[in-house]
């Protein structure tokens, strides 16, 4: 497993904050009908600055009914995570 820099975490997080997650809905989920498969995970993202807390979830295959800057915001993390979980060296 890799470390993480403080930056990479960091432009994650500014990018969340920029990207005006605090005014996202709390959760997104699929529409009426659409099929769900249950051992999917679920996104959960949570922001802390200060004393503010924000939680946003979405249910698998929620992603289209998203907004684009959440997209963009989960992508980075997934990123981020396989990053981090790589043993290739640099």
């Amino acid at each position: 497993m890799k470390s993480l820099s403080l930056k990479a975490v960091s432009k994650i997080l500014s990018a969340g904050l920029k990207k005006g997650f605090s005014e996202m809905k709390d959760r997104y989920t699929s529409q009426e009908g659409q099929s769900v498969i249950a051992d999917v995970g679920v996104l959960e993202i949570r922001l802390t600055e200060k004393d503010r807390a924000k939680n946003v979830t979405g249910d698998p295959y929620s992603s289209q009914y998203m907004p684009e800057s959440l997209q963009e915001i989960d992508s980075a993390l997934i990123e981020l995570r396989a990053y981090a979980l790589s043993t290739a060296p640099e």
